[in-house]
């Protein structure tokens, strides 16, 4: 395989397509399974705990991925806008980049509640257990942005010269 626009294009379009689908399998495992483990917990000050230590892992991972794929969607329809695949690309390139602003606007707050150290665990445990429903749905918000962004991906490959 020689390397030319044509192939780098498309090995692009794949190094994209499985970002999108790892970012958003890991968005969704934290929307499906992390949020009912620590829900589950017999004590509500656990779950902070829990939140406390997941948290820093999945922002520094997918923090720096959403990044990344909105680089790459919106790169690649600059790269060759004439490809049938351009137009799928950069909406997946939008809607990781539309991740960015929502957990500054929509999530951050209730990160820096939950992250205040020993504080939130000495709150009484609606507060807690409200505040983790808060977040289990303004995450929903990402993990449904992702799934768009990934979804938008698959199409892009599908698509033909």
């Amino acid at each position: 395989m020689e390397l030319n626009p044509e192939n780098l294009a498309y090995a692009l379009r794949i190094l994209t397509t499985a970002l999108a689908g790892q970012w958003y399998g890991a968005s969704q495992y934290i929307s499906s399974c992390e949020s009912a483990s620590r829900d589950s917990l017999p004590e509500a000050s656990m779950s902070v705990d829990y939140f406390q230590q997941m948290y820093p892992n999945a922002k520094n991972f997918q923090g720096k991925r959403a990044v990344i794929l909105g680089c790459l969607g919106v790169s690649q329809y600059f790269l060759d806008s004439s490809h049938q695949s351009a137009i799928y690309y950069l909406a997946s390139g939008v809607s990781f980049w539309s991740v960015i602003p929502w957990t500054a606007i929509g999530i951050a707050h209730i990160n820096k509640q939950l992250m205040d150290g020993d504080i939130p665990k000495k709150k009484d445990s609606k507060w807690i257990r409200g505040m983790m429903s808060q977040w289990d749905n303004a995450h929903l918000v990402r993990t449904v942005a992702g799934g768009l962004g990934f979804a938008f991906a698959l199409f892009g490959m599908l698509k033909k010269k």
